[in-house]
């Protein structure tokens, strides 16, 4: 703590929690939405609502530039975005086992994910009933997240829960600038 302005990002959180979400086409089998991504995550029972038998993951329908997004209703710095894979292996022969290959996750500006940008500029995997994260660079601000799928192969794309942390005010790389300079003078 500096002068009463939390400089190590402990005012992070949970944003994504029952937002509303919007998707590419949902797989035909309605019992798997995709606003199930947004529930509670810590439930006792996630494992077992994550799975075929069950309807707590979601499933979009197989295809090209596949999107899910979440609205997190106001600006946030986004730090990190993390998602939890589905329990079983996807169809598809390329060598990866995982029904959430190859997907970029974008920090938007707008509901129709033209204004964004990649947060890490890295693709993400994610394995069965595995957690998986991208960190966010220091500035990333968007109202929106948008998980692309370019390409789902032949199977339909499953996960369980998405969660994205943030904070709002004044960027935390900006906060950390001033305190460095004002260390500096004080020297």
């Amino acid at each position: 703590m500096f002068c009463g302005i939390n400089l190590l990002g402990t005012n992070e959180r949970l944003l994504s929690f029952e937002k509303p979400v919007m998707s590419s086409p949902l797989w035909a089998y309605p019992r798997w939405p995709a606003s199930n991504a947004v529930k509670l995550i810590n439930e006792s029972n996630i494992l077992q609502q994550c799975t075929w038998d069950n309807d707590g993951s979601v499933a979009i329908g197989a295809g090209i530039n596949r999107f899910w997004q979440v609205d997190l209703q106001g600006n946030f710095f986004i730090t990190k975005v993390q998602v939890l894979g589905f329990n079983r292996p996807s169809n598809d022969n390329d060598g990866l086992t995982t029904h959430f290959k190859n997907v970029q996750i974008n920090v938007c500006q707008d509901d129709q994910g033209e204004d964004c940008t990649n947060c890490n500029h890295a693709l993400l995997n994610v394995g069965e009933r595995e957690w998986g994260a991208r960190l966010c660079s220091e500035n990333i601000k968007g109202r929106y997240i948008r998980l692309l799928n370019e390409n789902t192969g032949i199977s339909n794309w499953h996960f369980c829960r998405v969660e994205v942390y943030g904070f709002d005010g004044i960027s935390y790389f900006v906060l950390k600038q001033h305190a460095i300079r004002f260390i500096e003078y004080v020297k």
